[in-house]
């Protein structure tokens, strides 16, 4: 119930500005964003599926944080609207690649700009990409690619299709593949599910495969 008091001296001197120390205007009312994808380059990271009251269909834009601050966006300057919702984010030779149900796009970090579309290459899943030396490896409903930087190759022709119960076409498609990279051999992983009635005929089966690098 007392009072406190201090007495502040003005000596009317300037010092530096919160936006020239900080980079964001000292007009922005927060710079934190929920997001559901992230991928990290430069020292940056980029989000994208995230909320923010301020924005319509923010989910459908990216964003990218200060150098060396992670948490902190200036979401009125550093974003980048995607033609649609982006399904998975990776990064790989100084470029940021956001897929979508459709199509690929390969971004410039520092402009933030999209450079080139890739039309039909796509990837499922924020877990079904993975970025190695190599290349990036992902997979999509139809099949399994290493992206070099240039363009996609398809590397899992042979388990896409064929008679074994556990081709990748046979899978259960309500689980999402979970890819992973073995570096003792060089390996990619791509984990999946098979559906229940081939779980029944084959029992002591691994439903994964080893694709070798």
């Amino acid at each position: 119930g007392g009072e406190a008091s201090y007495l502040v001296k003005d000596t009317k001197s300037a010092t530096v500005a919160y936006d020239a120390r900080t980079g964001i205007s000292e007009v922005v009312p927060h710079t934190s964003i929920n997001y559901g994808l992230s991928t990290e380059i430069n020292s940056m990271l980029v989000i994208g599926r995230g909320e923010l009251e301020e924005i319509d269909d923010a989910e459908q834009y990216l964003f990218k944080s200060k150098v060396h601050n992670y948490d902190i966006f200036d979401w009125t300057e550093d974003l980048l609207k995607l033609p649609r919702v982006p399904t998975a984010l990776a990064s790989f030779s100084g470029r940021i690649y956001a897929f979508d149900e459709n199509n690929t796009y390969r971004i410039n970090p520092s402009g933030f700009y999209i450079e080139d579309t890739l039309e039909g290459v796509v990837c499922i899943g924020p877990k079904a990409v993975i970025t190695t030396e190599f290349g990036i490896f992902f997979c999509d409903d139809t099949n399994i690619y290493l992206h070099n930087g240039t363009n996609a190759v398809p590397i899992g022709d042979s388990i896409v299709r064929g008679d074994d119960n556990y081709a990748w076409q046979n899978r259960d498609t309500s689980f999402v593949p979970i890819v992973g990279f073995e570096p003792k051999r060089g390996s990619f992983l791509a984990f999946f599910k098979p559906t229940m009635e081939d779980i029944i005929q084959n029992p002591i089966q691994n439903p994964s495969f080893e694709l070798m690098g």
